[in-house]
């Protein structure tokens, strides 16, 4: 609640940015890529990044705007803070909780 931002805007300004850094999801963003989208090809890299794509065109498409400037919103201010905030608290994020406060200032920066 640090910025006002309900859930669905949080996820416009922060999701695309979240994926392009995640690893672990390459399968299933391929996999997504192919199955919602109908996107093909063989580069696991163009597929991922064409069904980011889509997401921020599905955002876009309602109305919202993506990343945090589309929020008037800094990244890098916005990275700070956040780290600051998960750091005094020894956070770690993350489905497999190995995001750090570092991760996830790195990710936001991107966002």
């Amino acid at each position: 609640v640090l910025y006002g931002l309900v859930h669905a805007e949080s996820l416009a300004a922060v999701l695309p940015g979240l994926l392009r850094h995640s690893p672990r999801k390459a399968a299933k963003l391929i996999q997504f890529s192919r199955r919602v989208w109908n996107i093909s090809g063989s580069d696991q890299n163009v597929l991922i990044e064409a069904g980011i794509q889509k997401i921020e065109e599905f955002f876009h498409a309602s109305g919202m705007p993506t990343g945090l400037l589309g929020f008037s919103l800094h990244a890098v201010e916005v990275a700070k803070k956040v780290q600051e905030n998960l750091s005094r608290r020894h956070a770690r994020l993350g489905e497999y909780k190995d995001l750090t406060p570092e991760n996830v200032a790195e990710i936001l920066e991107h966002c």
